[in-house]
Formats: structure tokens, C-alpha cells, sequence
């Protein structure tokens, strides 16, 4: 038997019908996405990278707002993943090595 599981989305609508990205505020929200929306404007091809190979300052904000959407996804995966599988204390490890959230059955 198959388990399913339902990954959290990774945006919720408020009450003004505005999709916003898990972690970000409207405004983050705006501005990742017009940053990850190559502009046409001057030759800029988005999150291309200038002459010398550096990210241009454009692509360093995205991963920043990227890194905090991804982040908080991701809490909300493992705290779905706790409320969906809850497990009894016999379940964890004895030396309680496993990851945070994650845990082994046979102690592996």
C-alpha cells in the first residue's frame, strides 16, 4: 500500500487574492518575481552573470529571496511531514542520530 503525501504549496493566496511565496512578503513576492523575469530592457538577459563572471547584483538578490522562500518551504515540509507520520519515541533511534524531523526505524 502506497503512502500518499501532499507536499505544501509553496504559496498561499491572502485576502486580497494576491498569491505570495511561502517566507516572503508582497513585496518580496513582486520583487522575486520580476527578478526572475528576464528584462528586456538595455540587453539585460536576467539572472545572467557580467563580463568577469560575477553575479551581477540582480542574480545575488533573487538567490537571496529564493534562499528564504526555499527555506521556509521547507520547514513547512517538515512540519507537514511531523503532523502527517507522528512517531512514538520507540520509533526514534536510541542514539537519536538522525537528522531533525527525519528519523530511522531500525536505528540506521
Amino acid at each position: 500500500m502506497a503512502i500518499e503525501f501532499a507536499a505544501p504549496r509553496r504559496y498561499f493566496v491572502n485576502g486580497c487574492g494576491e498569491r505570495i511565496l511561502v517566507g516572503l512578503s508582497v513585496e518580496e513576492t513582486s520583487e522575486f518575481e520580476q527578478l526572475d523575469t528576464p528584462s528586456h530592457e538595455g540587453g539585460d538577459q536576467g539572472l545572467a552573470a557580467d563580463t568577469k563572471g560575477m553575479p551581477k547584483l540582480r542574480e545575488q538578490r533573487w538567490l537571496e529571496l529564493y534562499h528564504k522562500h526555499n527555506d521556509a518551504w521547507h520547514s513547512s515540509l517538515i512540519r507537514q511531514s511531523a503532523r502527517q507520520f507522528p512517531l512514538a519515541s520507540s520509533d526514534v533511534s536510541p542514539d537519536h542520530s538522525a537528522a531533525p524531523g527525519f528519523y530511522s526505524r531500525d536505528g540506521n
